[in-house]
């Protein structure tokens, strides 16, 4: 989803009743990958837990509603440590989808997810970060043509909060001015946007 879609070391359960599954992980992600704070001393390596559960509703025909809560948990370390400037950026998401069938050939999926937390504003240090509120939602149709090559014609709208004072979008230095709220939607997931664009999906739309 657009909360998270990284590769983690993670203990996932799930448990379906028929009309209703449900899913929970608990994890953290690879160490060796690059923070999405490229502001970081060391950004090369980085350091995150990730804690989530979902909910799928399947008692309707052709359709299937779900939402889902996502928490992150920054331990990243700052190598060599800058006194004058925090990194921590701790966020946690709430989100409501669903995806089915419109048509024999038509397929849809659409999702929104409601950001919050605290992160290290610009010139911060550590204990005097601001509150995060961001915004996304994505919405995809997908129709398959008959053909024996299978082409397949998408409409897909995407959505990510920025914020207007910000000098970088993902960064804790030159990001978020100090004293503010942090509107900008920063998740860990990502959007199938093809090949001309691969964005980070945040300040977009």
């Amino acid at each position: 989803g657009l909360a998270l879609g990284q590769v983690l070391d993670a203990g996932l359960f799930t448990v379906d009743t028929g009309r209703i599954g449900f899913t929970g992980f608990a994890g953290r992600n690879i160490e060796s990958q690059d923070n999405i704070d490229r502001s970081v001393p060391g950004y090369t390596r980085s350091r995150r837990t990730f804690y989530g559960t979902e909910v799928r509703y399947k008692g309707i025909p052709r359709h299937e509603p779900y939402a889902y809560w996502v928490l992150q948990r920054d331990w990243s370390q700052e190598k060599p440590e800058n006194a004058a400037q925090d990194y921590r950026y701790d966020s946690h998401y709430y989100a409501v989808g669903g995806r089915g069938q419109l048509a024999p050939r038509t397929k849809y999926e659409l999702e929104s997810v409601w950001e919050f937390g605290r992160g290290a504003a610009n010139g911060q240090i550590r204990d005097q970060r601001e509150h995060v509120r961001g915004f996304a939602f994505d919405a995809e149709v997908d129709h398959y043509l008959k053909h024996p090559l299978d082409p397949t014609l998408s409409l897909e709208y995407a959505y990510a909060s920025g914020d207007g004072d910000r000098l970088n979008a993902t960064n804790a230095f030159q990001g978020n001015r100090a004293g503010t709220v942090d509107t900008s939607f920063l998740g860990f997931g990502y959007v199938n946007s093809g090949l001309a664009l691969g964005a980070r999906f945040t300040n977009i739309q």
